[in-house]
């Protein structure tokens, strides 16, 4: 389905550019990092589970590894200025 050609082209992309499963497991967490912001942490990860799992059986990647780092990538949205209601308040007064 749709979640396992996501999968092949992050792994294909990986491949072309030579980075392989570092780039890979890179790849995952930027977008579940993105899609955090757009959307709860519980939805992004929900979201991006076939996506990592296909990744990370394409690759050959342990799925333990790639299910920590989907959690890992999921609950760090409040590195953004985006991730929490608060963030914004801070980053006006605070400067940029």
């Amino acid at each position: 389905g749709v979640a396992g050609a996501i999968a092949a082209t992050l792994v294909e992309g990986g491949k072309n550019l030579g980075t392989g499963a570092p780039g890979v497991l890179i790849a995952v967490y930027i977008a579940t990092f993105l899609l955090c912001n757009v959307v709860g942490n519980n939805a992004a990860a929900a979201l991006m589970y076939p996506i990592a799992a296909g990744a990370s059986e394409q690759q050959g990647i342990d799925k333990d590894q790639m299910s920590m780092l989907l959690m890992l990538a999921a609950s760090a949205s409040f590195m953004s200025p985006f991730g929490y209601q608060t963030n914004l308040m801070v980053y006006g007064p605070g400067g940029d």
